[in-house]
């Protein structure tokens, strides 16, 4: 969620006469205010306090407290300010929440305009007879208001006075952008632990960790914040369940709406494309420095996310503010969270609190009812998810079912199934979520029979989330074994027909209830199950939008989709038994997604040729396949994504998709001759072929006129590229270690930002000078015809090109006498990276390069991340060219240019830089000597 406009400038106005009141009750309720995050103003403003500040702080304020003291009413500001404040309450009074408190004088007093007020107004009305009439009225007015009574309330104590007051502007103002749920108990407390205050106006990136079990309250306390502190930052978002959103969407959607909400005021990202993790990562540190921002990531599970998401405060501009709630607090200490808070369970007071309002909705529990609510306390032990679920379960129920359900609470060894037990007695639970990574459950047929309205049902495993490979995708292999759950009964006998959400990881039985008809039911996930048959009949099922299945090693065949129109994502991996997929799947026009990776006895595929929708189809490990396209080539409406698996004998029959933009054929053991018809592609932008076996590729690629990206990483035998497009800006061919020679890139060549990666290439550079393969490469052997190019090869040693060279990964750069910003095209700089220990592997690689004038201002800077078996064996040569933009013009006579490697065991071990300029003939990098 981002926030451009900041409504409220103030949290808080106080309208008070300062010379009335105790130093010691002002000073504490300003600190108090602070400490919490909460921007108040009358603490720091009375010297410049006047009426107009004061009126346009009230209008730009949440929540107004009127101390009305014993000399209130002389201060003629303070009369103004009340006029002013009422005017605002009564012109908007859903946006101004005006409380009175009363210090030292009655609610009467003030009402009736008695004692000092009355003299107050005596001396006022022989000077300004007609403002009076109006501050008489105001007056009235505010003593009618619902407020505080300093010697009613606390009898006088003011520091437990000024807390009921904080509590009450704390819980109006987490009622926020960000809907913080109805039960607020416990968050103040945690609020005040934290010291809210030391991260506002701060001139440092601060991270900040928040853990603890499932269900303490985590969630809530990051809202809590976030409604806070989103005012005193540029662009705000808030990425809720991000473990959750991973797993069904993938980390560079989630990268793609991070970046969405903090760029899209006043610096639109238009079609934001974010082809992968890295590249994501890449695009999050350029454009995030531009603002001080505050970015909230709840339920961070692992370091993938962590790193993809906000990998190093460098990233941000100072002044940011990062919030991170994870269950794991090793993975909070590993990525150096300065402040880590761990959420306890709630104390005595709040736990009865917080129960007494689900199981008696907030009133004080019947005498009856006390040593059964004390029972239940000393058994939770302030757990506020089970507080509110055992709460609800037993409201409005006789005594004897309360002792009942108590009973079974202490003779219960598994807590997960005394929560279960609790709920199947009621029908108002709408919603039931549990996590069986530490606990084994045994599920009966009779589970669910209680439960006729549940519409939320998700029972998962948190430890499947936990085994990822680099790129952040889950490596589940046999963890569908680990499922911890087991029936206790050979069928299920009921699920609410109310479900709207269904997801069972390790559903134990082999069937859907027999009168399961979910009319309502969206989304249905029993992946790692036994199902055996999903349906016989699709009864019930028609607004289903999604179906996982994946891993259900009983699974042979797929149900019937006749009666289920409305599928978009049909997602079957793992499934290694599975041999037959209905025809029916061919009459799903809305499906976009279909994923059979790793189905490994599959050999007939179903005619597809009318999925008008599909965007993404997953065949990757799918060996046995052999008809797929047959004699009906696929005509998509848009076009196919990915495309994996066993294409050797299918390739030829994509001939005809002209509409195809990305193909992705990689690990499918493809030779040369199986390529040819690629050429044929005319709208292909995006082609990865690597792995594969061939040792050229005998395909005229140059005809791909939009292709703009080639991978062709680890294609160990491969000798010889074809002929390149003058359209490519991306060309990987790390690894591939038998590559004789590099290509040469088209003299038509229009520029742009490229990346050209021959990494662990040797034998392509082997006997030839670093000079003469760069001439040969480039178009006509220039660098300036590109905005920015990035450029790898193996080598030890820098072009003489480059003019100012120096061992290490700093060099600073004597600008030319007389030197001007016009002639000027750009900066060039070259670098050697040689390996520090080759044994060790790494799962990435960034390198960045970051130039600033003697002031410290940057003025050109980049950086390029690597997931993809990143390691280098020798020494590396990377080139980078930027064109100048204004920033140049902050450059006075010199600049410095450093440089920065990390993930992998490598230093820049020699730099070298050079000033490209428009008088300058040579521009070709060749030695000048």
């Amino acid at each position: 969620m981002a926030l451009s406009s900041r409504q409220q400038a103030y949290d808080v106005f106080v309208s008070f006469r300062y010379e009335d009141i105790s130093k010691t009750f002002m000073d504490h309720l300003f600190s108090d205010l602070k400490r919490k995050g909460i921007h108040a103003y009358g603490d720091n403003n009375q010297l410049t306090r006047g009426e107009e500040s004061s009126f346009e702080a009230i209008e730009h304020s949440r929540v107004i407290l009127v101390i009305f003291s014993h000399n209130y009413a002389s201060s003629t500001l303070c009369l103004k300010e009340l006029v002013k404040i009422l005017e605002c309450k009564k012109s908007e009074n859903d946006k101004y929440e005006v409380w009175p408190i009363f210090y030292d004088v009655t609610p009467a007093v003030v009402r009736n305009q008695r004692g000092s007020y009355e003299e107050a107004i005596m001396i006022h009305e022989a000077s300004n007879e007609k403002e009076v009439i109006k501050w008489k009225k105001a007056l009235t007015s505010a003593g009618n208001l619902s407020g505080w009574d300093l010697q009613n309330t606390t009898n006088g104590y003011e520091s437990k006075f000024i807390d009921i007051i904080l509590k009450e502007i704390f819980n109006k103002l987490i009622d926020g952008p960000i809907p913080s749920g109805d039960s607020l108990v416990g968050l103040y407390a945690r609020a005040e632990q934290m010291n809210l205050s030391q991260f506002a106006g701060s001139d440092k990136v601060h991270t900040i960790g928040i853990c603890g079990i499932g269900g303490i309250g985590k969630t809530s306390v990051a809202k809590a914040i976030y409604n806070l502190m989103y005012k005193h930052f540029e662009a705000c978002s808030f990425c809720e369940d991000v473990n959750d959103v991973v797993n069904r969407n993938g980390l560079v959607y989630l990268q793609t709406k991070l970046l969405d909400d903090i760029l899209k005021d006043g610096d639109p990202l238009t079609d934001l494309k974010i082809p992968s993790v890295g590249e994501g990562v890449c695009i999050m540190k350029r454009r995030m420095k531009g603002k001080k921002i505050f970015i909230v990531l709840d339920d961070v599970d692992n370091q993938n996310q962590f790193e993809a998401l906000a990998g190093n405060p460098d990233w941000f501009n100072p002044g940011s503010l990062i919030v991170v709630t994870s269950r794991d607090r090793q993975l909070l200490k590993a990525n150096h969270v300065e402040h880590v808070y761990e959420i306890d369970p709630l104390n005595d007071d709040e736990a009865r609190e917080l129960f007494n309002k689900y199981a008696f909705k907030g009133e004080h529990p019947p005498d009856e009812f006390i040593e059964c609510t004390n029972g239940i306390l000393d058994y939770v032990n302030g757990h506020p998810l089970a507080l509110k679920t055992i709460g609800s379960s037993l409201f409005n129920k006789t005594l004897h079912e309360w002792e009942r359900e108590i009973d079974n609470l202490q003779h219960s060894s598994n807590a997960l199934i005394l929560i279960h037990q609790v709920l199947r007695g009621t029908e108002f639970v709408k919603g039931l979520a549990l996590d069986l990574s530490s606990s084994k459950v045994n599920i009966d047929g009779q589970s669910f029979k209680k439960l006729k309205n549940l519409r939320l049902l998700h029972i998962y495993n948190g430890a499947l989330g936990s085994f990822r490979d680099t790129n952040g995708v889950k490596c589940r292999s046999e963890l569908w074994k680990e499922t911890n759950m087991s029936a206790a009964s050979g069928k299920l006998e009921f699920l609410s027909n109310e479900l709207q959400l269904l997801c069972w990881h390790g559903y134990p039985f082999q069937h859907l209830p027999s009168s399961f008809c979910p009319e309502s039911l969206l989304v249905l996930d029993l992946s790692f199950s036994c199902i055996k048959q999903v349906w016989s009949r699709s009864k019930g099922f028609k607004t289903l939008t999604l179906l996982n299945l994946s891993h259900c090693h009983n699974l042979r065949k797929t149900p019937d989709f006749t009666e289920t129109p409305n599928i978009k994502e049909l997602i079957l991996d793992g499934c290694e038994n599975l041999v037959k997929v209905h025809p029916s799947i061919g009459t799903l026009k809305t499906l976009i997604i279909l994923s059979l990776k790793n189905c490994k006895n599959l050999k007939i595929l179903p005619n597809i040729t009318k999925l008008e929708s599909l965007e993404n189809l997953n065949l990757f490990g799918c060996s046995k396949i052999k008809n797929l396209v047959k004699s009906h080539p696929l005509q998509l409406s848009s076009f196919i994504r990915k495309l994996h698996g066993p294409v050797a004998s299918v390739l030829p029959s994509l001939s005809t998709l002209g509409s195809l933009r990305v193909l992705n054929v990689s690990h499918c053991n493809l030779s040369g001759a199986s390529v040819r018809s690629l050429e044929t592609l005319c709208s292909l932008e995006e082609l990865d072929m690597s792995v594969n076996d061939f040792t050229s590729i005998n395909a005229n690629l140059s005809r791909l006129s939009r292709l703009s990206c080639l991978r062709l990483m680890g294609c160990k035998k491969l000798q010889f590229l074809p002929n390149l497009p003058s359209s490519i800006l991306n060309l990987d061919a790390q690894r591939c270690i038998s590559l004789q020679e590099l290509p040469k890139l088209s003299t038509e060549y229009s520029g742009g930002n490229a990346v050209f990666d021959f990494k662990n290439c040797l034998k392509a550079v082997e006997n030839r000078a670093v000079e003469s393969l760069l001439t040969v490469f480039l178009p006509q052997g220039r660098i300036d015809i590109f905005e920015e190019v990035n450029i790898f090869l193996p080598g030890s040693s820098i072009p003489g090109w480059f003019g100012n060279q120096r061992d290490g990964d700093t060099i600073t750069m004597e600008l030319p006498p007389h030197w001007h910003y016009k002639k000027l095209k750009g900066l060039a700089t070259c670098v050697v990276i040689t390996p520090e220990n080759t044994g060790n592997r790494s799962t990435y690689f960034e390198i960045s390069c970051s130039v600033k004038n003697l002031h410290g201002d940057l003025v050109s800077d980049v950086c390029l991340l690597s997931t993809d078996d990143p390691n280098i064996e020798s020494d590396q040569i990377w080139v980078w060219y930027k064109r100048s933009d204004p920033r140049w013009m902050k450059v006075d006579d010199r600049v410095m240019v450093s440089f920065k490697c990390v993930g992998i065991n490598c230093k820049v071990k020699r730099c070298g830089v050079r000033l490209v300029v428009e008088d300058k003939a040579a521009v070709a990098i060749e030695d000048e000597q």
